[in-house]
């Protein structure tokens, strides 16, 4: 609780919404907050199973839970955790998937650059691959932040903390064109048709159409481009901490999962190309 100024508002929105199903459940069985059980959490876990919730999803809503009551426990409203010990659903950790250089040129390169709405698509696009940004840092990003002459952007990630992320040449002059033929005078970068602030949800829609034309095998969301940077980086011989700065995690750890992905991706070379491999060693077979 004592973090919750600096969380996003979508993870706010989450969180509101979790502690509203809690107190909902609360209602239905008539418990007061105050002096509910083990057994009334696990009930509300039950509940949650009964929705055909996925364990990740149960998971977030129970650590929200927990996290109220261990701040009633510090604010002495009560004096016992009922959910201390409770053992949260193991969550299979599913590796991020991304794109390959060829899906991502195809994907930048889709919009119709030749009309503002199509250029500011592009922007978007290129942006979220070439500097990793969330998309909630990409729609919160005001002109004022941006560098162009030095080709830097100031980013306020999570917790309000600060990073600086690299813009590559070819960009610049596209952002600078898209600044002269943009209508609405507004201190934010990208503005929706109406020349209002464009939302999270607007970019993961505009992603999804642009990706649905030209890599409709894949499913691809804001945050898809953004483990494509990371895996971009790591496959091409980044250090992890440097990745880590620009990603903006807090810890190495969060990171880290992207070099199983560069594993995979060079296990599949391997695979592909080496004489010894096994892929290879049982085509030879075959051919004997």
């Amino acid at each position: 609780m004592e973090n919750f100024k600096s969380c996003s508002p979508h993870t706010i929105r989450a969180y509101k919404r979790d502690l509203t199903d809690f107190y909902e459940y609360l209602k239905s069985e008539n418990l007061d907050y105050k002096n509910i059980t083990r057994n009334d959490i696990r009930g509300f876990l039950q509940k949650l199973r009964d929705k055909n919730l996925t364990k990740k999803t149960i998971s977030r809503k129970i650590s929200g839970v927990r996290s109220f009551y261990r701040f009633l426990l510090k604010e002495e409203y009560i004096n016992k955790n009922p959910l201390l010990t409770l053992e949260l659903p193991k969550v299979e950790k599913k590796l991020p998937t991304f794109l390959t250089e060829e899906e991502v040129l195809k994907l930048i390169n889709s919009p119709n650059k030749n009309n503002i709405l199509g250029l500011r698509d592009y922007l978007i696009l290129k942006m979220l691959y070439s500097t990793g940004m969330r998309v909630s840092e990409l729609v919160s990003l005001r002109i004022s932040e941006l560098n162009l002459e030095k080709g830097e952007v100031i980013i306020k990630g999570k917790g309000s903390k600060e990073r600086v992320v690299f813009l590559p040449e070819d960009i610049i002059n596209d952002i600078n064109l898209y600044l002269q033929k943009r209508k609405k005078n507004s201190n934010y970068l990208f503005l929706n048709r109406k020349g209002k602030l464009l939302t999270d949800k607007g970019v993961r829609l505009l992603v999804e159409k642009y990706a649905k034309k030209v890599i409709p095998y894949k499913k691809v969301t804001p945050h898809t481009l953004r483990h494509t940077f990371a895996t971009h980086l790591l496959t091409n011989g980044a250090d992890l901490r440097s990745v880590q700065e620009l990603l903006g995690h807090t810890k190495l750890s969060t990171t880290q999962i992207y070099t199983h992905l560069t594993r995979e991706n060079l296990k599949k070379v391997y695979d592909d190309f080496h004489p010894h491999s096994h892929k290879n060693q049982n085509n030879d077979s075959k051919d004997t």
